[in-house]
């Protein structure tokens, strides 16, 4: 029994992109599976006292270098057009229906008790994140909102409204900038 269940953590573990094909054609059954095994908890709890299921449906998100809760809401058509790439969103939050999600996201809750902005965000139907924003916090995103890329959003935003970051300052130089990348350093002369 217990070479089994070492044999069976290795095998998940090598190829959880494949499992989830396999066994349940893709993340979103696997999630809703996980899911409802966690509430009624009734999920297996043979690999590593977390149940072979949520082990599987973790290591899927880590293959991408990402991490989707278990507990957080999320409604159907949610798009990421990357791939889950770098996405980070908590368990708690909500994300509304037909939302684009580009990659290196974080829709974070906020956990300090004393701070304003305890709690997890919540975005409506339709809104758009761009690449690098960041979301944290008890925010509400209006329907069919765009969040501009590397935004920073800690304060509610208002329905079919754009956060962007204002100020980029460029400066310009008179003489030409050489921006050669270095792959490897160059062998010495001496």
């Amino acid at each position: 029994m217990f070479k089994f269940n070492r044999l069976k953590k290795k095998i998940i573990s090598i190829a959880p992109r494949f499992w989830v094909r396999v066994l349940y054609k893709d993340i979103w059954t696997l999630r809703k599976d996980v899911h409802s095994a966690r509430k009624e908890k009734s999920i297996d709890v043979s690999y590593s006292n977390n149940g072979w299921k949520f082990k599987l449906y973790n290591l899927y998100w880590e293959s991408y270098g990402s991490y989707i809760g278990i507990d957080a809401i999320l409604d159907e058509g949610i798009v990421f057009p990357h791939n889950p790439l770098s996405v980070f969103i908590s368990n708690w939050a909500h994300i509304g229906k037909n939302c684009v999600i580009f990659q290196q996201v974080t829709i974070g809750s906020n956990m300090i008790k004393e701070s304003k902005g305890f709690g997890s965000p919540h975005l409506e139907d339709g809104v758009f994140v761009g690449s690098g924003a960041k979301i944290i916090g008890n925010v509400h995103v209006g329907k069919n909102a765009r969040i501009g890329a590397n935004c920073v959003v800690v304060k509610d935003v208002p329905d079919n409204s754009v956060t962007v970051i204002r100020g980029i300052e460029t400066l310009v130089r008179k003489e030409e900038l050489n921006n050669t990348f270095i792959v490897s350093t160059p062998k010495s002369n001496d």
